[in-house]
């Protein structure tokens, strides 16, 4: 039900979030050789040593029969990282010692109370896991006897210098410790903006049973105030009768996902009451109401399908409605347009169904639709330099300015990048067509021309050099939307 588009526009909305506040790896920069110190020039090899050294315990093990590693996930951030890995090659850091060491500094972390109390926490926060690291590297790695043997053989070994290496690298790690722009929040937060998504489709659907015991709490007020009106005291039933209504409300399945999810439930919603008398206002206000209220006798088709226009011509389009989605979740107003092309689809269903039962439409359609979101997410988190320099390839220079390319440009057409490779049942024609949409609609006027562009040159690339398996479509042209 959550369909691949949506999908994707969410994965790259998150993307963009998170390629925006990641806390990259700030690498300290060398000292100048004609204005430091023996022991600062040394701290800064010692410094780069330890880099190279993280990157090699970082998910070791002490022998290939234990199942837990150790944690991994800022040894592998700065192994990707390309000025990590072009610094220690242009300051010739030996990387195999620091294999060797790392071999004899394992089993230590491995038996050590710093580990043991990590893998109580089964915490995957970046947090959590620097923490650990410079607890290690002080409580551990800077008392390790084999360290201090390892670094003695340098030629401008001090131990000044050595501790302050080990500052220096402390003071690096822990640019890393903030939540704000961590992989698992991002990871985090795409996975709760689908849910949200199909939160929304219940409460649209939700919609018509809460408007419906609003009226008649309102009709109930009515008949007991101090001086009911005829009107008052014989309202018309029509509308509260109505059987879709009835039936929504004895479904069980419906009922079960709105005590388990209250977010989604319209009668939970912040202002609740006030929203929806607002809403309710609207509804007993059109045309529709009025003209549904004068038919004869009620049928479940002719219910459910007042119910569905209702939903269409005027509570969709309304302002009230947008004014009360807007504070319930950050993600509802985007996904209007397509959550209440489900909610529709499901009324026109359930109008049409033999036995009048509420049929809701699965959060997803397959597994596959359920891992789409997360596996290109993490293609492009994992990639993004090599996705990045095949953009860099294909920009013309005269036009654009690589380095000022707009970073929501550079999400859309990597993520297209990650589709293209990684996933082999989805027609390149339909990854084209379905980012270059994207970028019309979510970035700049000239977005879909220049996405166009690009991915045709990078996907003809990918072809040539045999990692795309796919026929490519014919070349098209992008009109610009000024």
């Amino acid at each position: 039900m959550i369909n691949r588009s949506l999908i994707r526009i969410k994965t790259v909305q998150i993307l963009y979030s998170y390629l925006l506040t990641r806390n990259d790896f700030k690498l300290m920069a060398a000292p100048t050789p004609s204005e430091s110190t023996r022991d600062q020039l040394y701290a800064y090899e010692v410094y780069l040593k330890l880099i190279s050294l993280l990157t090699k315990l970082a998910g070791r093990k002490v022998s290939s029969r234990q199942r837990i590693t150790l944690p991994s996930q800022i040894g592998r951030a700065l192994a990707d990282d390309s000025l990590v890995r072009d610094t220690l090659v242009s300051n010739r850091i030996d990387t195999r010692a620091m294999d060797a060491l790392a071999e004899r500094l394992v089993p230590e972390i491995y038996d050590s109370a710093v580990f043991a109390d990590f893998k109580k926490q089964k915490s995957t926060e970046m947090a959590a896991e620097v923490q650990f690291w410079r607890v290690v590297f002080k409580s551990i790695i800077e008392k390790s006897e084999d360290v201090d043997k390892a670094f003695r053989l340098d030629k401008g070994y001090s131990r000044k210098g050595l501790e302050a290496g080990i500052g220096m690298f402390l003071e690096s790690i822990a640019s890393l410790e903030s939540d704000r722009g961590s992989y698992q929040n991002a990871r985090r937060a795409l996975a709760d903006s689908l849910a949200s998504a199909y939160d929304l489709y219940i409460s649209l659907l939700a919609l018509p049973l809460r408007l419906t015991q609003l009226q008649e709490r309102r009709y109930d007020e009515a008949k007991h105030k101090y001086a009911p009106t005829p009107e008052d005291l014989n309202p018309p039933v029509r509308f509260v009768d109505n059987t879709f209504v009835s039936a929504l409300s004895a479904d069980e399945k419906f009922r079960e996902y709105l005590e388990k999810n209250p977010q989604a439930d319209p009668a939970e919603w912040r202002r609740g009451d006030e929203l929806l008398g607002e809403l309710l206002d609207v509804v007993t206000g059109s045309e529709l109401y009025k003209d549904y209220m004068e038919r004869s006798m009620p049928d479940f088709a002719g219910d459910t399908r007042f119910w569905r226009d209702m939903l269409r011509f005027e509570l969709l389009p309304s302002e009230e409605l947008a004014l009360a989605l807007e504070p319930q979740s950050v993600y509802w107003n985007d996904d209007l347009e397509t959550m209440g092309t489900f909610a529709l689809k499901t009324l026109k269903r359930t109008g049409t169904s033999a036995d009048c039962r509420i049929e809701l439409l699965p959060r997803f359609m397959n597994e596959d639709d359920e891992r789409f979101g997360a596996g290109l997410f993490e293609y492009v988190a994992r990639n993004q330099q090599e996705y990045r320099a095949l953009i860099d390839r294909f920009i013309d220079q005269r036009q654009w300015d690589s380095e000022r390319l707009p970073l929501m440009d550079v999400v859309v057409i990597m993520t297209a990048i990650a589709e293209l490779l990684n996933y082999p049942s989805i027609p390149v024609a339909v990854t084209l067509n379905e980012y270059i949409e994207i970028a019309n609609t979510y970035c700049s006027p000239k977005s879909g021309q220049f996405v166009n562009g690009v991915l045709y040159s990078v996907m003809h690339l990918l072809s040539e050099e045999g990692r795309l398996l796919k026929p490519l479509p014919p070349a098209r042209k992008e009109n610009n939307k000024e």
